[in-house]
């Protein structure tokens, strides 16, 4: 509903749309972000021990059901390309891949290797592109 100071009002049109659809019978729910979440129970699967949490389970009943074995895990090189690649858009560099080999012999974790990506995307220069009156202007910023 907009607010008292907006001043908008419905037209006799609107009014009357509103009024068919109630003698239509509209029911009534309420919006799905007011209702609760109850916790359903996780999908059987047949290979228990490729999961190794509940999103697993999801992902891999899919994949039984379209008849597809999941791909082995990859290793931390392909991992840090993909999350170079998700976030970027880019291929890590030089620097990045050799800041992950350090970090990683220190603290060889998933959430590591994400915080130091999105650290070093961070660090970096962005172009900003935009048109203005004076046409194309191109900047770097640091976000």
């Amino acid at each position: 509903m907009p607010s008292q100071e907006s001043n908008l009002i419905l037209s006799p049109r609107e009014k009357a749309i509103l009024i068919k659809w109630i003698e239509d019978g509209a029911e009534y729910k309420k919006h799905w972000a007011f209702i609760p979440p109850e916790k359903s129970e996780l999908p059987k699967v047949k290979d228990t021990s490729w999961t190794k949490n509940s999103i697993d389970h999801y992902v891999l009943n899919k994949l039984e059901q379209e008849g597809v074995k999941p791909s082995q895990q990859a290793d931390k090189e392909t991992l840090l390309r993909r999350l170079s690649l998700d976030l970027t858009g880019l291929n890590p560099n030089l620097v990045e891949i050799d800041s992950f080999w350090q970090i990683n012999q220190k603290m060889p974790t998933k959430s590591r290797l994400t915080d130091c990506s999105i650290l070093s995307i961070m660090e970096r220069k962005w172009p900003c592109i935009g048109w203005t009156s004076r046409g194309l202007q191109i900047r770097m910023a640091i976000p």
